[in-house]
């Protein structure tokens, strides 16, 4: 059995490019348009939007780290490449055998591949819900839950007596945990309370309400679509 799959993980260069072309490149406009009144405050809107499309661009083009993940019979294999580059850096390979539980618990519209090992370790493959490029990670997450399910789909790996060298991956899935539980009706209590307060006034309506709204909203309808597709 072999699959290969092509993933773009977020690193820190997204972050990186995005305060050079929204925080700094701004605050360097604003040092240069001064005298152009009364167009400042139009140019300084250009400007802004403009370089805040350039730095989001430069972050999918240039901040991404392609990863091609490959399942093979008895582990998976790893081969992380170079900043936009077709030349490999690393190749890390992990054996099945070593794998305790995987997690891909991420809000928002996020996606992570975290798995957890025997020896206490752990190893992470993020990717930003803004700072992302059509690749498999849907198909991978799919595959492996698949794998963790019906472990002959591994075929011709041979376990053997030592508990240590048999292979058997938990899938750790936050929301049938009692914490996403609670989460859910503390969410919705707060919901129904804002709401409550709205109507009757007590509370204005101000930009970070409806940003708590849409918290709320979307831990909650998360939560259920997650519950019943278990």
């Amino acid at each position: 059995m072999k699959k290969t799959y092509t993933l773009y993980e977020y690193t820190e260069w997204c972050i990186l490019y995005l305060i050079i072309f929204t925080v700094i490149g701004p605050l360097v406009t604003l040092n240069l348009i001064e005298g152009f009144e009364p167009f400042s405050i139009l140019l300084f809107i250009i400007i802004f939007c403009t370089e805040s499309l350039i730095g989001y661009f430069l972050s999918i083009k240039f901040g991404l780290r392609r990863i091609d993940i490959s399942l093979e019979t008895d582990e998976i294999v790893f081969e992380i490449y170079r900043f936009n580059s077709k030349k490999i850096k690393k190749i890390r390979k992990l054996l099945y055998s070593k794998i305790d539980r995987f997690d891909d618990f991420a809000f928002g519209g996020d996606m992570k591949f975290k798995l957890f090992f025997k020896s206490g370790d752990s190893y992470n493959i993020y990717r930003s819900r803004m700072w992302n490029r059509k690749d498999d990670f849907e198909k991978l997450i799919s595959d492996f839950k698949t794998i963790i399910k019906n472990p002959g789909l591994l075929a011709d790996i041979k376990t053997t007596d030592d508990p240590k060298n048999n292979i058997k991956i938990t899938y750790s899935d936050f929301f049938n945990r009692p914490i996403a539980k609670i989460l859910y009706y503390i969410s919705l209590t707060i919901l129904v309370v804002i709401t409550v307060l709205l109507i009757i006034s007590l509370i204005e309506i101000k930009a970070t309400t409806f940003v708590v709204y849409g918290a709320l909203i979307g831990y909650i309808m998360t939560y259920l679509s997650k519950r019943k597709g278990t």
